[in-house]
């Protein structure tokens, strides 16, 4: 009898613990573009490609781009009503900033032109993740790239 009740109160106490079904995912379109025009222009080339010219390795060039995060009162309407919940426990969650995929490319073109390439080859732009601890992953976008100079 005991192995019975203990058996429902094991069930009532975890029957609402379950997660919500999902039962639709919209569609979405996702569209993006790096425009190297400004780049083109002052006669360096980016590239996914490998150069098939001469050319002169200068170095491999790797950045690596994290955006700042921070934990907010959820479902705060007025950001200056955040003041009122400090100390207090409160639902929070984490809200990460975004990421201007160009602005690795500018980063990219400074430390390939101090370092005295024309170009970057074999370029790749990547999502990263990185677990800051249990509840906080920060993703991030990585570029990586062969700086060359061309003949």
């Amino acid at each position: 009898m005991k192995k019975i009740i203990f058996l429902l109160a094991f069930l009532l106490l975890f029957s609402g613990c379950t997660q919500k079904k999902v039962e639709y995912i919209p569609g979405m379109l996702m569209e993006s573009h790096l425009d190297f025009t400004p780049y083109s222009e002052k006669g360096f080339s980016f590239t996914p490609y490998e150069y098939m010219g001469e050319y002169d390795g200068i170095g491999i060039i790797n950045i690596k781009v994290y955006p700042k995060a921070e934990y907010k009162v959820k479902n705060l309407v007025n950001p200056e009503d955040a003041k009122l919940y400090e100390g207090v426990m409160v639902d929070r969650v984490w809200v990460q900033g975004k990421i201007n995929p160009e602005l690795l490319l500018d980063m990219a073109y400074n430390k390939a032109v101090a370092m005295g390439a024309d170009a970057i080859t074999s370029l790749n732009l990547n999502p990263i993740e990185n677990w800051v601890y249990v509840d906080l992953t920060i993703y991030g976008l990585q570029l990586t790239g062969f700086a060359i100079k061309r003949k």
